[in-house]
C-alpha cells in the first residue's frame, strides 16, 4: 500500500507560497539527480537500481548538498520513487511496443505560477504567467495533444514583450498561433490590443468555447481520432 504525506497549509499567509515554490524546486533537482545518478553509476556498487537502493545515498547528498536537508526526508524518498515508478511506467510501455525515449529532465518553471487542467483524453490546457505587482507581464495558454507520449501544441496564445518568439498583445492585439506536425502554421489575430491580464482572461474564454473543435481539427489533420 502507497500513502502520501499530506500537510495543511495557508497559501495566504505571509511567506507560505513563497516557502512551497521553494520545497517543490528542491524536489525537483533531487529527481534530476536521481535521473542523472541512474545514468552514470554502477548498479551494483553504488546503491542504485531500485527505489529502496537509490534512498540510501540520500545521506551522502545532504552531506555533499545541504540543499537537500531542507526538506522532509520521506518526501525527498518519495521523489527517488517517484522517478523509478515513471521509469517503471516507461519500460511497460515498450515492451508493448510503443515508441518511447528516455525520461526527461525536469526544467525550473519558466513562469511564476503554471497549471495544467485535464480537458478530455489525451487533450489538456496549460497556463503559465508571470506578474509584477499584480500585473500580467508575461503569459502562455496552450491547448495540448498527447501524442506518442508527448504532448503537442494545438493552439497557443502568449504575450511577452521581450521574446522574439512571442507576441505583445499590447501592440499586436491578441494572436491565437495555430500549430500541425509540430510547427505553426499561421496565427490568427482573435482579439484587439489590450493590457496582458485582460488579454489572457479572453484567451480563456476563447479557448474554453473552441477547444472542442479545435482539438477535432487536430485529430483529423494528424490522422489519431481512431488510435
Amino acid at each position: 500500500m502507497w500513502y502520501d504525506y499530506r500537510f495543511r497549509a495557508y497559501p495566504d499567509r505571509t511567506g507560505v507560497a513563497a516557502e512551497v515554490e521553494r520545497h517543490i524546486d528542491i524536489h525537483r533537482q533531487a529527481y534530476n539527480h536521481t535521473r542523472y545518478e541512474y545514468q552514470i553509476l554502477d548498479t551494483d556498487e553504488d546503491n542504485i537500481g531500485s527505489a529502496y537502493q537509490h534512498q540510501k545515498r540520500l545521506s551522502e547528498w545532504k552531506t555533499e548538498w545541504p540543499v537537500f536537508s531542507e526538506v522532509h526526508s520521506k518526501a525527498l524518498q518519495k521523489t527517488v520513487e517517484r522517478f523509478y515508478e515513471n521509469l517503471s511506467t516507461l519500460s511497460e510501455k515498450k515492451q508493448k511496443g510503443h515508441n518511447v525515449g528516455w525520461l526527461k529532465w525536469k526544467a525550473p518553471r519558466e513562469y511564476d505560477r503554471e497549471y495544467t487542467t485535464p480537458l478530455r483524453h489525451r487533450a489538456r490546457r496549460r497556463i503559465g504567467y508571470t506578474h509584477d505587482r499584480g500585473e500580467v507581464i508575461r503569459f502562455v495558454l496552450q491547448l495540448e495533444y498527447r501524442v506518442d507520449d508527448s504532448w503537442r501544441e494545438v493552439v497557443r496564445f502568449d504575450h511577452d514583450p521581450q521574446s522574439d518568439h512571442a507576441h505583445d498583445v499590447t501592440e499586436e492585439g491578441v494572436h491565437m498561433d495555430v500549430y500541425r506536425n509540430g510547427k505553426k502554421i499561421r496565427s490568427e489575430e482573435v482579439f484587439p490590443p489590450m493590457l496582458a491580464g485582460e488579454a489572457l482572461t479572453f484567451a480563456e474564454e476563447h479557448l474554453n468555447q473552441h477547444a472542442e473543435r479545435y482539438i477535432n481539427r487536430f485529430e483529423t489533420w494528424h490522422e489519431i481520432k481512431n488510435r
